[in-house]
């Protein structure tokens, strides 16, 4: 359901020999080699665009000279947001295969990194044209998020955006329910997150709605289990209570997680986290009982992407059931244990183990 891809960061790539020294090519020195190469062809180009135009008729009022600076600037702005956005070929090649690969119904991207995003570009991403979108630009294209939706899927109702996410609502076509689906990229301080997650809290206490889904990059952790790393974290404790107070409060769940435990890696390996993540309430779950999360390989950004869907397998039939209710129950727990060693029956270690289960259930419902 849904794809989280941020600015591609090269990992550093190492050539070693054993007649020269090794020689280490960072990411900055990829970046400055192809903006030199690309400024001679950037000029020529907007010259060239320039005069193809005077030929067609077309004029200009002042300094030809500032029409072809103009057009240059354009074609640097272009060039920048093909380097470090969503119009890479990598990257746009990546997301346009996992939507057609996963069968997409909503994809919610954090850094896109463009105040622009038309609509040829969100067609070329989806595939085809049935497809809805709202673009929040962020600061100068820093902090840009997008969501796109299949229109035969979702009905679009009405939207909310600010600093850091968009909040969707919609309904969903085939079941006539509402829902709420919210892109979050959080920033990296403290402050600035605890004012994102108090402008969510206001907007869901506000609204009736009860199908909801936080997915997205929340830039926390739920527990140091969810954060590896070298260095140890200042105000790590703080953010982490901080967290699980806005998911307590808002009552959301953690959709069950399949695949790498982490999703953000740092390029030499020094430091994973586990940053992006699906949050939902419990009316959700009810609907779309076998959601899970699943963590995507990391290909063309340094986060992980994530795919939500439920997978349906026929185990065959189940011999025994529990109820949480039960749990509750005083005394629960040593019936159980004094039933379990009573049972006596015959057969390989699996028979005995599911009719000592099915006779177990007959014992709970007595």
């Amino acid at each position: 359901m849904r794809i989280s891809d941020r600015a591609t960061r090269l990992r550093s790539s190492s050539i070693y020999t054993t007649e020269i020294p090794s020689t280490a090519i960072s990411d900055g020195d990829i970046f400055n080699c192809n903006a030199r190469l690309c400024e001679s062809e950037v000029v020529e180009e907007s010259g060239m665009l320039w005069e193809g135009g005077k030929r067609m008729g077309i004029a200009c009022r002042g300094d030809e000279v500032e029409v072809v600076k103009e057009y240059k600037c354009m074609e640097a702005r272009d060039a920048e947001c093909i380097q470090r956005g969503l119009g890479g070929g990598t990257k746009a090649k990546y997301l346009r295969q996992v939507i057609a690969c996963e069968g997409a119904e909503i994809v919610c991207i954090q850094e896109t990194k463009t105040t622009v995003f038309s609509d040829a570009r969100c067609f070329a991403l989806w595939g085809d044209n049935e497809v809805g979108r709202i673009h929040n630009e962020g600061e100068n294209g820093g902090g840009s998020l997008l969501t796109m939706w299949k229109k035969s899927v979702f009905g679009y109702e009405s939207q909310v955006m600010g600093k850091g996410f968009i909040v969707f609502f919609g309904k969903h076509i085939s079941s006539a329910l509402r829902c709420v689906i919210v892109n979050v990229y959080a920033a990296c301080a403290y402050t600035e997150k605890v004012k994102l997650w108090e402008e969510l809290s206001n907007i869901k206490v506000a609204s009736h709605d009860l199908l909801w889904c936080f997915c997205g990059d929340f830039n926390a952790v739920r527990n140091k289990s969810e954060r590896k790393s070298i260095n140890s974290t200042v105000g790590c404790s703080r953010e982490i209570c901080g967290f699980n107070n806005f998911i307590e409060a808002n009552l959301l769940l953690d959709l069950p997680l399949v695949g790498k435990k982490y999703t953000w890696f740092k390029a030499n390996g020094s430091t994973k986290n586990r940053l992006d993540r699906i949050l939902v309430t419990e009316e959700w779950l009810q609907i779309w009982p076998r959601n899970k999360q699943y963590i995507q390989r990391r290909e063309v950004s340094d986060h992980c992407a994530i795919v939500v869907k439920s997978v349906n397998k026929d185990w065959g039939p189940r011999p025994f059931r529990t109820i949480d209710a039960w749990h509750m129950e005083r005394g629960l727990y040593g019936m159980v244990k004094e039933k379990w060693q009573s049972y006596v029956v015959q057969g390989n270690e699996i028979t005995k183990l599911k009719d000592k289960l099915k006779r177990l259930k007959g014992d709970l419902k007595v």
